[in-house]
C-alpha cells in the first residue's frame, strides 16, 4: 500500500514489455533507503574488527543479517516504486489515477495480450480423435460480418467434462493487425476433411386424387 504518484498510460494504450507504467510515491523507498545505508555501514565497522579478532562471531552474524534485510527490503521497494508492465499488450482497465491511495487489493492496470489471441472452444467428445494439434481452423467474428480469420490448434485438453460431454481446446489466432480484442464472440469451423459415400435413394410415388393426377416422389437417405 502506498501512494500513486503518476500513472502514465490509459485505457487503449499499447505497451511493451518493460514499460513504465506507474510511479508510486517514494517515501517509504527512501527511508529503507537510509536504513540500508546505515546497516551497511554498521556492518563494515563491525567486519574490519571481526577481522582481527575484535569482536565475537555471533555479533558480526547479528550486523550481517540486519544489513542483509535491510538491503532486500531496498531492492524489494525499489522493484515496486516503478511499476513496469510484464509483457507487451493492451491496456484494458485502470483502477486508480494519480495520487489515489493505493490498497493492494485491486490491480492498477490490466494489460492483456493479444498478439496473439486465443480462443476457448468446447468440442463434443465424438470429434475427439478427429481433431489435431496444429490443424487449421477458420473463425468468424461477429463484429467482423462473414470476414474469416485463420487459426490453428494449440492445445487440446485430454479431459472430458462428464457433464457437457465436451472437451476444452484452444484455438490461436496470431492477430498481427490487432483487430480482434479479449471478449469478442467467435465462431470456428473446423475442417474435417472430405469423405466419398455412395448414396442410394430409397424412392417412394405418392398418388395424390385431384382434378388432375399428381404424383410426389420422396426420397430418404
Amino acid at each position: 500500500p502506498a501512494r500513486i504518484k503518476k500513472v502514465y498510460v490509459e485505457v487503449g494504450d499499447n505497451v511493451k514489455a518493460g514499460q513504465k507504467l506507474v510511479e508510486m510515491d517514494a517515501l517509504n523507498l527512501n527511508q529503507i533507503k537510509l536504513q540500508m545505508e546505515n546497516d551497511r555501514t554498521e556492518f563494515e565497522r563491525v567486519d574490519e574488527l571481526y577481522k582481527v579478532g575484535g569482536i565475537s562471531k555471533s555479533t558480526w552474524d547479528v550486523k550481517k543479517m540486519a544489513y542483509e534485510i535491510s538491503k532486500s527490503s531496498f531492492e524489494n521497494l525499489q522493484e515496486n516504486t516503478i511499476l513496469t508492465s510484464p509483457i507487451s499488450g493492451l491496456v484494458t482497465k485502470r483502477y486508480y489515477d494519480s495520487g489515489d491511495m493505493y490498497n493492494g487489493g485491486t490491480p492498477i492496470y490490466v494489460v492483456e495480450q493479444t498478439r496473439p489471441v486465443k480462443l476457448m472452444v468446447n468440442v463434443s467428445e465424438m470429434l475427439y480423435t478427429k481433431l489435431k494439434k496444429g490443424m487449421e481452423v477458420d473463425i468468424k467474428l461477429d463484429v467482423f460480418g462473414n470476414e474469416v480469420f485463420k487459426g490453428f490448434v494449440k492445445i487440446i485438453h485430454p479431459w472430458i467434462d462428464p457433464g457437457t460431454r465436451t472437451f476444452a481446446v484452444e484455438v490461436q489466432i496470431n492477430n498481427t493487425d490487432g483487430r480482434i480484442i479479449p471478449g469478442m464472440f467467435a465462431r470456428v469451423t473446423f475442417n474435417y476433411g472430405t469423405e466419398n459415400r455412395v448414396l442410394v435413394p430409397d424412392r417412394a410415388v405418392i398418388k395424390q386424387s385431384g382434378a388432375a393426377d399428381r404424383f410426389v416422389y420422396v426420397c430418404k437417405d
